[in-house]
């Protein structure tokens, strides 16, 4: 992996790109929990409570992951709580529930309340559960704080900031911390941090002040610092007067960005001179200085800690042949400063989702996605590839003209630098802070928008469709949604139950789909390959996600159309019995609709354009006719039981029933329906009247199931069928019922048998 981020700091610097000055032990703080501390004249603590500013933004010195680091520490939660649940006192299992919430005055005033019967009543409850049944976490990890605080700073003041001539507004205040540290006493500071956070829960109820006092051990856990508890935290060491004049002129806090920006550089100087050039090459033709030395952990957003290059030296076949670590590939400090300057670079925090992107939720370890043009720094490159549903941001597929519009500033690099590339990739973190490129690709320019256009236009590549109307975040879903690669590849894995429930497996803390066929590489693959080359995965996961995904995308249509016809009746004022009746039939229909069920049809339509198969033309073939067959029976079907059974509609239909059949043998299928058909239904509809909607609608499906059996009578159904024909089988079964079956002759039939 290391050389391809010095790969990319050559282009970075060609760019004119500010990779800025660090050293690889002062790195920013890992995304946890945070607590700001701050210490008083004496150091004691004066005060303690959840901090306005990011830690995420702060960079502390920390050189691994068990040494001291300033001026933010990890620390465990307060306590181990070592019995049930049920003997815990009541405002702390409320408080680690509690939701953030609006409160109304009514219950704010009960928490009041609460709070006054906790004080009076509950002191002495709460000090006897602490002294009987939690367990100290801190007392293992006093003498790894007190190096936090009496040994660290002061070094760090000694060896490297203290000689500087010019010091930056806010060194003095630093200063000050520095000094106030050194007189804390480890003891001490946990308990007077942990008094003012019980305070605090006390008072607020607080689910942060919880968590931080109070962990329950979790089963199964691996026993570490933190882990066998979900979690560690990180508090944040300051002062409250670093505003006094006595601090100079310029006056920061000792944690602003300007600040710690002089910091980065004061180290970064010190350290190039300790690495003084040996004349002889590492791998990649810079200077050997400093390959001797370990690794350095790096806060990769989205990885973690990670090393540039290692391989953990536990592991059997390397300790075996003295190849761990710095001994397996030689890289002298030059290489390693470039490759860490290049990954801080992309995957800076502020630049989630213009240069990387997470694929956590996808993946059962810390993964991401990077990309970026080797001729433009200020473009986002790897919306392409997956997005965070950021709520009002558009789908870049969801349209030809969105796409166009997502791609528009590239069109002008893509003519005036022919040679521009675009560089993108994937990384998960394995163990021990080594991580894995999953794949990592180059592509010119026009080859990555031609792969965003094709993706699009297979996004496009259905009709419209019958689903259920799907509410999210208040907005109405209708039909189908366009579907980013990452989350294709991601559902191409799945299966789904009748009910519209995704099968799910639980992989580590989260739960993903059943099968791991498809990895996040393919979704590379399948946005920028094409043809011979990526054909096998696509026939693999047209057949995955057809035979797992049909009955539920049946189920779907039976929902949605039954609604509807719902609603119809409830405006046309029917009578009530009808409408109660086919109203139980709904309530009997046990469905879970989700964005993704909708998305499974795009899937379908872009696995078919993966083939060469467009939707102009296989919406002309007899199988698609066949499924929208099927369609305009269960339309019949419904109305025949609106009229003759008063609304009492079962949850099979005739046409969905065949429509199963036909996924094994569409010409037994059709010729089973077509004579199943003929009475009572076909009967019926031709004798009844048209005074009233069940006979409007009926006639107006007898005259399409008329034309379709010619047509599809003089077709050669097969007995057997493909992954491909199944597609366009269940696509033209969806597609029957939407605005593009009106037509100028149809009227008022038609629009009754639409209901739209």
């Amino acid at each position: 992996m290391l050389n391809e981020w010095i790969e990319t700091n050559t282009i970075l610097n060609a760019l004119g790109c500010d990779l800025g000055k660090s050293h690889p032990n002062f790195k920013s703080c890992p995304k946890k929990r945070g607590f700001i501390i701050f210490l008083d004249k004496n150091g004691h603590v004066e005060d303690a409570d959840i901090p306005d500013v990011n830690i995420e933004t702060v960079y502390r010195w920390q050189k691994g992951k068990m040494d001291p680091s300033f001026p933010v520490f990890n620390g465990r939660a307060f306590y181990e709580v070592t019995c049930d649940s049920t003997l815990t006192p009541d405002f702390i299992i409320n408080a680690l529930k509690r939701k953030k919430t609006k409160k109304n005055k009514k219950q704010r005033d009960k928490d009041n309340k609460t709070k006054g019967e906790l004080k009076e009543n509950d002191e002495l409850n709460l000090q006897v559960f602490i002294n009987d049944w939690c367990h100290d976490l801190w007392q293992d990890d006093l003498k790894l704080i007190g190096r936090c605080l009496n040994e660290l700073p002061n070094e760090l003041q000694r060896k490297y900031l203290e000689a500087v001539a010019a010091k930056p507004g806010g060194y003095r205040a630093y200063e000050e911390l520095v000094k106030r540290a050194g007189r804390c006493q480890p003891g001490k500071l946990c308990d007077e941090i942990r008094k003012i956070f019980m305070k605090k829960l006390r008072d607020t109820g607080k689910k942060e002040f919880a968590e931080v006092l109070f962990a329950f051990k979790k089963e199964g856990k691996k026993k570490g610092r933190g882990k066998a508890h979900g979690r560690d935290f990180l508090f944040l060491l300051s002062i409250k007067d670093w505003d006094k004049p006595e601090y100079g002129e310029k006056r920061f806090p000792p944690y602003h960005s300007t600040f710690q920006r002089w910091m980065a550089q004061t180290f970064e100087q010190h350290s190039k001179k300790l690495y003084e050039p040996l004349g002889t090459k590492d791998a990649f033709g810079l200077d050997m200085a400093g390959s001797k030395d370990n690794y350095d952990d790096i806060n990769a957003a989205g990885l973690g800690q990670i090393k540039l290059f290692a391989a953990y030296d536990k592991i059997p076949c390397l300790k075996r042949y003295g190849l761990e670590s710095v001994k397996l590939f030689p890289a002298g400090r030059n290489a390693r400063e470039l490759g860490r300057k290049s990954l801080e670079y992309i995957l800076n925090r502020n630049r989630e989702g213009i240069t990387w992107i997470s694929l956590r939720k996808y993946e059962n370890r810390n993964t991401v996605a990077f990309a970026y043009c080797t001729k433009l720094t200020t473009t986002n490159v790897i919306k392409v590839f997956e997005s965070d549903d950021i709520e009002g941001q558009e789908n870049i597929y969801i349209s030809e003209e969105a796409t166009k519009t997502a791609l528009k500033t590239l069109e002008g690099i893509a003519e005036s630098e022919p040679t521009a590339k675009i560089v993108i990739g994937i990384i998960a973190s394995v163990d021990k802070g080594n991580t894995k490129v999953l794949a990592s690709r180059h592509y010119p320019l026009s080859y990555y928008m031609s792969g965003a256009h094709r993706w699009q236009e297979g996004c496009a590549n259905i009709p419209e469709v019958v689903l259920p109307w799907l509410v999210k975040k208040g907005e109405v879903l209708k039909g189908s949604l366009p579907i980013y690669p990452m989350r294709a590849t991601w559902l191409l894995n799945s299966s789904w139950r009748q009910n519209g429930d995704m099968i799910m497996r639980k992989q580590g803390n989260q739960r993903v789909p059943i099968s791991k066929r498809f990895a996040a590489s393919d979704a590379l693959d399948f946005l920028f390959e094409k043809d011979e080359t990526i054909l096998a995965r696509v026939n693999a996961g047209l057949e995955n996600i057809v035979e797992k995904s049909a009955h539920a995308l049946i189920m779907a249509r039976l929902k949605a159309t039954l609604k509807l016809e719902l609603e119809k009746l409830k405006i046309e004022g029917a009578h009530a019995l009808i409408i109660a009746r086919l109203n139980a039939t709904l309530n009997r229909i046990s469905f879970k609709d989700s964005d993704y069920l909708h998305m499974l049809p795009t899937l379908y339509g872009l696995l078919l354009h993966k083939k060469g198969i467009r939707k102009e033309d296989y919406m002309n073939e007899d199988m698609f006719d066949l499924g929208r067959y099927f369609a305009v029976v269960d339309d019949l079907y419904i109305q025949y039981h609106m009229d003759v059974r008063s609304g009492n509609v079962p949850i099979s239909l005739l046409g969905n029933d065949h429509l199963k059949l036909a996924l094994q043998n569409p010409l037994d299928a059709f010729i089973n329906l077509s004579s199943r058909l003929v009475h009572p239904y076909m009967s019926w509809a031709k004798r009844v009247g048209t005074n009233e909607r069940p006979g409007q609608i009926a006639k107006n499906c007898i005259r399409k199931i008329a034309v379709l059996i010619d047509e599809l009578s003089k077709a050669q159904l097969p007995t057997e069928i493909n992954d491909a024909e199944k597609a366009k089988l269940l696509l033209g079964y969806l597609s029957y019922g939407t605005k593009k079956d009106y037509s100028p002759s149809d009227n008022n039939e038609q629009k009754n048998e639409e209901g739209k």
